[in-house]
């Protein structure tokens, strides 16, 4: 993992201010700000961390490389250690792992299949997983949000750097401690009002002071990645859940622009986070399937 102090370095680089957008690339490329420390300068260049590795990702050789790595009999085992840390111990760099895995592991093999839709321009984007077909990346940045805990959560070419770093972490255990705060937190979002919906479910989290080490930032990607995981139901699937089978891209549009149609104007909408309500409640299945897993290395 990286460091602590270097992340704190990073934050201070990774500002919009110090950044150059690449039109062609469609990425942005960052510069090291006059504002460091000389012993930041000094832990910067000891880390030998490039600011700006920028790549190119086609679509079929990145599913390609997800499906590959996700046949390491480890990678279950770490993904879901990691999850719990992120819930019971503040780890922001755990929430995205869980997912990225599940996601590549149920994804079947496939080439680039556009999406088209009448009135819609996205025949860059693939109907079965809904990643570009071709995309610029500054993976450098990436990694580092990735270990702020924002994330990810869909057909990105972030999940493979995501899973080719995590694949190599060692020594990656939950304590007991942190299991069972991961399951206070389910039981306590189990017990939320009927009409509640997600941004009060969040602020309710904050209130409550149950997830050790978090923000702001980290409470809402933690919200996120738990609908995605099937434990906080939605309307849409009683039984959605990236550890279940795969739902297609294209699906998950169409439940999406769904819920576009029945949301004010201006409401920032994403599937499946969107579609709960504290009436559905959540599925303790999948929390015991996490936990089963964390066990087993």
């Amino acid at each position: 993992m990286l460091d602590k102090n270097l992340i704190n370095v990073l934050s201070k680089i990774y500002k919009y201010e110090n950044s150059k957008y690449d039109f062609d690339k469609k990425v942005k490329v960052y510069q090291t700000p006059n504002n460091l420390t000389e012993k930041q300068k000094e832990l910067l260049e000891a880390s030998n961390f490039e600011l700006n590795r920028i790549r190119e990702h086609n679509h079929d050789q990145v599913i390609k490389e997800l499906k590959g790595i996700t046949e390491n009999p480890d990678l279950e085992h770490i993904v879901s250690n990691l999850f719990i840390k992120a819930v019971g111990a503040g780890l922001k760099r755990g929430i995205q792992p869980i997912f990225s895995y599940y996601f590549a592991k149920n994804m079947p093999l496939h080439d680039f299949n556009p999406f088209i839709k009448k009135g819609y321009q996205m025949e860059n984007t693939c109907k079965i997983c809904g990643m570009k077909n071709r995309m610029w990346g500054n993976d450098s940045k990436n990694l580092y949000d990735l270990y702020i805990g924002y994330c990810r959560l869909g057909g990105y070419a972030e999940m493979l750097l995501d899973l080719k770093e995590v694949v190599a972490f060692e020594n990656v255990t939950a304590t007991n401690d942190e299991k069972n705060i991961f399951l206070k937190v389910i039981d306590l979002i189990g017990k939320a009002p009927k009409d509640e919906v997600p941004s009060q479910l969040i602020k309710r989290l904050s209130k409550e002071k149950c997830l050790p080490g978090s923000n702001n930032t980290s409470r809402i990607w933690v919200v996120k990645c738990l609908a995605e995981l099937g434990i906080l139901r939605n309307s849409y699937s009683n039984n959605y859940s990236i550890m279940n089978p795969f739902i297609p891209y294209e699906q998950k549009w169409e439940w999406e622009n769904d819920i576009h149609k029945k949301s004010p104007p201006r409401a920032d909408v994403e599937f499946p986070i969107s579609a709960w309500r504290g009436k559905l409640g959540v599925n303790r299945e999948f929390a015991k399937r996490i936990m089963t897993s964390a066990k087993i290395a």
